[in-house]
């Protein structure tokens, strides 16, 4: 990703019964930014904040299975906001739609 104006949009499928990350590589150091993301539902309330790993130029997002188990399945947004930290300019860089999913092959966790 670039270090330009322009918001990619992406679409996430994430899966029930398991842990998700998924990993931004940016053309540009990303040690003077912080980072957030989150999902919201159909009427822009926040159900879950991913976790962010930032390890210029990589930028990852991930979600526990405990975080993931605890929401309902169907169609989210998300997003993710870069900060510049040193002069508090933020904006949104990636959005787009969560599907979240039960896979047929994965089993859920018994007590």
């Amino acid at each position: 990703m670039s270090n330009n104006a322009v918001v990619e949009d992406v679409n996430l499928t994430i899966y029930k019964y398991s842990s998700f990350a998924e990993t931004f590589t940016f053309s540009y150091a990303t040690t003077s930014y912080t980072y957030y993301a989150q999902i919201r539902d159909s009427s822009n309330t926040l159900i879950a904040t991913f976790s962010i790993t930032n390890s210029t130029p990589n930028v990852t997002i991930s979600l526990t299975r405990t975080v993931i188990d605890a929401l309902n399945t169907g169609t989210y947004s998300w997003s993710l906001k870069e900060v510049h930290t040193a002069v508090s300019d933020e904006r949104i860089i990636c959005k787009g739609k969560v599907f979240l999913e039960i896979q047929d092959t994965q089993t859920p966790a018994t007590s």
